[in-house]
């Protein structure tokens, strides 16, 4: 069949082409956390929103990297503390991996299963404060993982633990054992986290992530001073995952000093990007916890089947109320350029508010773009402020502005509001197994002439 005039036309297009979903939609407009505080955690940390004063002062970043640093870890090839008393150390199993700015061989890769680590014997702690700050790009955040340990298991000074999507810092002081908790770790995303420990009778542990928010617990007394061996990973269960500029200091950093390392190091390009992600696999595949976990925790949308209907229908919903859900799918056509493309997606909304139902409502918008950075509007009931209830159904061919490329980026916005706890269904959904009539509409058609 000649190139011109070819349509290639829904599921074969599929298979051919490879629809891809995109989990991982971190952009800097687009990941929720800039505009959204952190909870109360269930052990007393306090909230408290970063302050951004001193963040851009002129060269005041580069100033303090070197300003009370005990070490430094670039994991740039090597275990080499480039700090001023020079702790070096040495890898078992680990291996060197793409840093955030995208630089080869600039990151460390831990491994679980292997036990693999970086270790740095008798790395002393001297001062009664102390903060530790490290890049983090963790594969799995399910499980309990160590990915740090200063000798915890003996008389060591800290700790930092990854377990369900949080981070918890413990610091062994003279006035006992203090600890904060950092929730918001996402999967296969690169986040700054820094830890602080403030001495004194009125003390606190505190914990920042990205620069943008701080949470704080109290605590009582100082660090004494001790020499332990200091592990990255490889404490059993090792973390899986990158970790990359590891920075010591002998007192705590303000919140200040945190946003200004965080600009000094150039923040984080991970996420400004999706990262691919098979949705026939995730549609098929509900039990892979890998799959599941990107659907539910980045882009906040899950799958349901509704099973009191008959036959039960399955489709992608929020994963709770009140919050915007978002799948992404990718077409990469290759060298072709397009000159017409046919999109046909299926996704609806209800309104139930008022009626005995009392199921909440639901909005839905669909979105275009060629470059998975700009969108074009296809069907928008969410903005400027929600159209709540009605079907948002996409099937014409595609305006001009999303066309001559050789790639195309659909994004599916839903959001649900006023459900109950628990709530199996959703007035919000996307790409429903249809019967029936409305089963003349594929969930997702794509037909596309070079």
């Amino acid at each position: 069949m000649g190139r011109q005039g070819e349509l290639i036309k829904g599921a074969a297009w599929l298979a051919v082409a490879g629809a891809v979903l995109m989990v991982a939609w971190w952009a800097w407009k687009g990941d929720g956390r800039s505009s959204t505080p952190l909870p109360q955690s269930r052990n007393g940390n306090l909230p408290m929103g970063a302050s951004t004063e001193g963040y851009d002062a002129p060269n005041a970043g580069s100033l303090l990297l070197g300003k009370h640093l005990v070490a430094f870890f670039p994991m740039n090839g090597d275990a080499h503390d480039h700090g001023p008393e020079g702790h070096h150390g040495s890898i078992t199993n680990a291996t060197w991996d793409i840093d955030r700015l995208g630089q080869a061989n600039c990151a460390l890769r831990l491994g679980g299963r292997t036990l693999a680590r970086l270790d740095v014997p008798l790395f002393p702690v001297k001062s009664p404060g102390l903060t530790v700050a490290f890049w983090l790009h963790p594969f799995d955040v399910g499980i309990l993982r160590t990915v740090l340990s200063h000798d915890w298991g003996g008389d060591g000074k800290f700790q930092i633990n990854l377990t369900a999507g949080r981070l918890i810092g413990r610091f062994r002081a003279d006035g006992g054992v203090y600890e904060v908790t950092l929730p918001g770790i996402v999967p296969h995303r690169w986040q700054h986290v820094v830890f602080t420990f403030t001495p004194g009778e009125k003390g606190v542990v505190e914990a920042h992530l990205d620069a943008r928010y701080t949470v704080r617990a109290p605590a009582t007394g100082r660090l004494s001073s001790s020499r332990h061996t200091l592990t990255i990973g490889g404490i059993q269960p090792g973390v899986p995952g990158l970790v990359d500029n590891l920075r010591l200091y002998n007192r705590p950093l303000t919140t200040a000093e945190v946003g200004a390392v965080y600009t000094a190091e150039g923040g984080s390009r991970d996420g400004a990007r999706p990262v691919p992600w098979s949705f026939h696999y995730a549609l098929t595949s509900p039990m892979n916890n890998n799959a599941m976990y990107h659907l539910r925790y980045t882009n906040h949308v899950q799958r349901l089947v509704e099973d009191r209907r008959e036959p039960p229908i399955a489709y992608w919903a929020p994963t709770e109320s009140g919050r915007v859900g978002s799948l992404y799918y990718h077409f990469n056509f290759g060298t072709n350029r397009t000159r017409r493309i046919y999109l046909g997606s299926y996704n609806r909304s209800w309104d139930y508010n008022g009626t005995a139902q009392a199921k909440g409502r639901g909005a839905v918008a669909l979105a275009g773009s060629v470059d998975g950075d700009t969108w074009v509007p296809l069907v928008d009931h969410l903005r400027p402020e929600p159209q709540w209830g009605g079907p948002a159904f996409f099937h014409d061919d595609l305006p001009s502005g999303l066309l001559g490329a050789s790639n195309f980026w659909l994004r599916v916005e839903m959001l649900a509001i006023n459900l109950p706890p628990g709530a199996n269904y959703s007035p919000a959904r996307h790409a429903e197994s249809l019967t029936g009539e409305e089963g003349k509409y594929p969930s997702l058609e794509l037909k596309v002439q070079w």
